[in-house]
């Protein structure tokens, strides 16, 4: 992989491995494309936790020759992960134009706030009936 692309994967890396879902066919669409073989394929699946799945396949495309990028990005949009597409390029796909706000990932100081208030968040949410609209701090 060119020296730029496996700069890409490196630097982004934390926030690749919280995004990327290799559980909805990326995988599947990889092995397809010969990007990943039957081996690392294995490999990745063999991992215990969804960062540490993304976290290998990322170890693995950063080996392979320069065309995996780009084949990796074309995966990505055929599994509908436009916001992972964005982390690597800066760019919104023009196929996902109109849904901008969804393609571009949470800003880490919105991440930060759900994730230090899920336990209260949790207190408030009705997964039936949707959020209350009453909200009131302790």
């Amino acid at each position: 992989m060119s020296d730029e692309h496996c700069r890409t994967l490196m630097v982004n890396k934390g926030q690749l491995c919280r995004f990327i879902d290799t559980g909805n066919g990326l995988l599947d669409e990889l092995l397809s494309t010969e990007v990943i073989s039957r081996s690392d394929d294995n490999d990745i699946r063999s991992m215990p936790g969804y960062d540490e799945k993304a976290r290998r396949l990322l170890d693995i495309l950063a080996t392979k020759d320069d065309d995996a990028f780009d084949a990796f990005i074309n995966a990505l949009h055929e599994t509908g992960q436009p916001h992972v597409i964005y982390i690597l390029t800066g760019e919104i796909s023009s196929q996902h134009q109109n849904e901008e706000r969804k393609s571009v990932p949470m800003s880490e100081e919105h991440w930060r706030a759900l994730t230090v208030n899920s336990d209260q968040l949790s207190k408030f949410m009705d997964t039936e009936n949707g959020p209350s609209m009453y909200f009131t701090a302790d």
